[in-house]
């Protein structure tokens, strides 16, 4: 994800500002930064001050991309969808005490360009910091949260997964559950997978065309998703791995993080 804090070239070219605004697009720009061992995330950009062929990043984003100083990283400028829907998890109790949660979160997301599954974010409390994973995010894997209304869920904080309870507790809870709010969250479940499905519907119809063996050298690539379905598509052997990635996210039903791997030889991807 990114806060606006990565530096690139000094250079400005085409619709680049030198305040990181992206003049032929609504919004600032938005860079994926990717390495070498395939990780990648999305981040904005200050100001374009760094020497020809050198990026500033802030210590947090190089432990995302798990780099030391002088890695290399490819910066690749890209538009990302407007974010719909998020679903975050804290990691402390600590935030059970904000007394109102999404305005807080309000308030901290504008320091932030975008939002990839898989990252993780400090936000500050009473004086202590707060780590928040990605779990979802709609309608993409990455979005793009600046001007936007996003609606947020919250799954319960890390530190009480730990925390034991009672099968009686919880059996109490839901007899005590009136309909209206059985019902209540039936329809915010409906909501969210009808969201879900059309944001996958969407981005099938966003994939750039199958790659054609007249237009230079193919693969296919054969896909079991988690449902047990497969799919299969020809890549160039120039498309990277986001494509990829890219391709299994449009058909994988569950909006959850996931890796690719491969048979024989088995590897991660």
């Amino acid at each position: 994800f990114g806060a606006p804090s990565i530096g690139s070239s000094s250079s400005t070219k085409g619709g680049y500002g030198a305040t990181g605004v992206d003049k032929d697009a609504s919004g600032p720009m938005i860079f994926e930064l990717s390495t070498l061992k395939t990780k990648r995330t999305f981040c904005g950009v200050t100001q374009f001050t760094a020497p020809d062929g050198e990026v500033g990043i802030p210590l947090w984003l190089m432990e995302r991309l798990v780099i030391n100083p002088g890695d290399i990283v490819q910066v690749r400028k890209v538009n990302l969808p407007r974010a719909e829907f998020l679903k975050l998890q804290p990691h402390s109790k600590q935030f059970l005490k904000v007394p109102d949660p999404k305005a807080w979160l309000e308030s901290i997301l504008p320091k932030f360009v975008a939002l990839t599954v898989g990252d993780v974010f400090d936000a500050e409390f009473a004086g202590q910091i707060i780590k928040f994973d990605v779990l979802e995010c709609v309608p993409a894997r990455a979005v793009r949260i600046t001007d936007v209304d996003v609606k947020v869920d919250f799954a319960p904080p890390l530190d009480m997964e730990d925390e034991n309870s009672s099968d009686d507790t919880k059996e109490k809870k839901e007899e005590n559950e009136d309909s209206s709010t059985a019902d209540a969250k039936k329809a915010k479940t409906k909501v969210l997978d009808d969201a879900v499905l059309g944001a996958k519907e969407k981005k099938k119809q966003s994939l750039p065309d199958e790659a054609k063996k007249e237009n230079g050298a193919v693969t296919k690539i054969a896909i079991r998703l988690s449902n047990g379905n497969r799919i299969q598509r020809l890549f160039y052997h120039t498309d990277t791995l986001a494509s990829v990635m890219d391709f299994v996210d449009a058909y994988e039903t569950k909006y959850e993080k996931f890796s690719l791997v491969s048979n024989y030889p088995k590897r991660l991807f």
